[in-house]
């Protein structure tokens, strides 16, 4: 695993996690109205977070993306039988203090996991 190491935020930047959404299969099951609305959501969505990820790599920034699984049953909250929200915005379950990473999302968490492999 690479060293995580945040310590100050005026530095360059050189790695940055850039979150995703669920893949389009995971609302087959849902009305064909609102299936077409979040399909659509879904690609303008990817095409945003594709563009960006573009533009940081010009800067030579490392950017690295949570991994989904297809499998929609990995992402359901056990307490509501929801779907979670998608790894959209990593920081707002994640932290890095010093050289400490902390997670905050257990259903999310193995999105993450192959990041922390390099």
């Amino acid at each position: 695993m690479s060293e995580i190491l945040v310590h100050n935020n005026w530095d360059p930047l050189e790695e940055i996690w850039l979150g995703d959404v669920w893949p389009t299969h995971f609302y087959d099951d849902l009305a064909p109205e609102i299936r077409d609305s979040f399909y659509q959501i879904t690609e303008w969505t990817k095409e945003d977070l594709n563009k960006i990820q573009k533009k940081l790599e010009e800067f030579n920034v490392i950017v690295k993306r949570p991994y989904v699984d297809g499998d929609k049953s990995l992402y359901i909250d056990s307490s509501t039988n929801k779907l979670c929200k998608p790894p959209i915005t990593p920081r707002d379950n994640n932290a890095v203090i010093g050289n400490r990473l902390f997670f905050g999302d257990k259903p999310l968490r193995h999105c993450f996991d192959t990041l922390l492999k390099d």
